[in-house]
């Protein structure tokens, strides 16, 4: 083992003696783990990673919620569509007609509508033209912002 540390002695320098090499060997045995900046480091860089990932999911989130609102809305339509093939005088009034009061008309449940986010009070209908094509807004829940409107334009979603 002397012979050993003597040998690589000789080729990192010659100013250690081997009593202090085989310090530093034991020293450097003993020594396990991370420094305490090599930590702070990777913290650092979670915390940035963190900082920027969180507004991009729960944008995301927003989104992937109203989607639930795009698809009642467009149950709402196709109903309101049929409501007019039988009833078109009475359709044609609805101006700003809440969905809760004509439910029974659009032949839904009140659970036929009623999803995780939104439920038939979120939902208006502004108007129907003389095709049946309904105008709905969608207001946002009290754990939401934004809102929605479904026309001939389509789906638009305003945050």
């Amino acid at each position: 083992m002397r012979e050993e540390l003597y040998f690589k002695a000789a080729f990192y320098t010659s100013a250690f003696s081997l009593e202090e090499l085989e310090m530093q060997r034991m020293k450097n045995k003993n020594k396990i783990g991370f420094t305490l900046a090599e930590i702070l480091v990777v913290l650092i860089i979670i915390g940035i990673l963190a900082g920027t990932m969180t507004p991009l999911v729960s944008a995301k989130v927003q989104r992937a919620k109203w989607s639930e609102a795009s698809n009642m809305a467009g149950a709402i339509r196709r109903a309101v569509r049929a409501a007019y093939v039988e009833k078109p005088t009475t359709v044609k009034k609805w101006s700003i007609q809440p969905v809760e009061g004509v439910l029974s008309i659009l032949k839904f449940n009140p659970e036929d509508l009623t999803g995780t986010y939104f439920s038939p009070s979120n939902f208006t209908i502004d108007s129907v033209d003389g095709d049946g094509n309904a105008v709905i807004s969608i207001s946002a829940p009290a754990d939401l912002s934004g809102s929605g409107l479904l026309n001939q334009n389509g789906w638009q979603y305003t945050p």
